[in-house]
């Protein structure tokens, strides 16, 4: 299932999808998971609202997840994640933009995962608790040197904080130079 809704003044645009689904071979256990996804977000261009000629496009979106089987206390599932994605790009010139974006992922839920041994034989299940909360950061300038030339710098930060394990803080930074062409 998939809709938008048309532009609303001012370049406003929504956007609002959703799915259910459900395994046709299933993974060994009497029950198929079940899948639910909701999807909802909102873009436009600020400069454009505010008539200043200059390109302030923003957009926010939220991907909601939700996963489970039923069965005994081995074969049961319940997984439930949310994705949060912010961003936004600014014109600071004809064709240089200042780029930055935010992505929160937030994860909790139990399953049963295989333990195998070294020649794969199945010798025991273990329980897995989640409770995970993943964050992104990234920004940078791009500039477009035709339709189908740009270049991009770019600075971005990755960390966690997950209760469960202890392991909090920033997992990763990385400084990117990308030279793109569309051939």
């Amino acid at each position: 299932m998939s809709a938008q809704t048309l532009p609303s003044a001012r370049s406003i645009q929504w956007k609002l999808e959703g799915g259910l689904h459900t395994e046709i071979v299933g993974q060994g256990t009497v029950e198929k998971r079940k899948f639910g996804t909701l999807g909802m977000g909102v873009s436009g261009d600020l400069g454009e609202w505010l008539g200043s000629g200059r390109s302030w496009t923003w957009s926010v979106y939220e991907r909601l997840e939700h996963t489970r089987r039923g069965g005994n206390d081995i074969e049961s599932i319940q997984l439930t994640s949310s994705h949060l994605t912010m961003s936004s790009a600014f014109s600071l010139a004809d064709d240089l933009f200042l780029q930055a974006s935010v992505k929160h992922v937030m994860g909790e839920g139990q399953e049963y995962l295989n333990v195998r041994d070294e020649l794969g034989t199945l010798v025991n299940y273990e329980r897995v608790e989640y409770d995970v909360k993943d964050w992104m950061a990234m920004g940078g300038l791009t500039y477009q040197f035709s339709d189908h030339v740009y270049t991009s710098v770019q600075w971005g930060s990755w960390g966690v904080f997950n209760q469960a394990m202890e392991a909090n803080g920033v997992n990763a930074r990385q400084f990117m130079v990308v030279l793109s062409a569309e051939l």
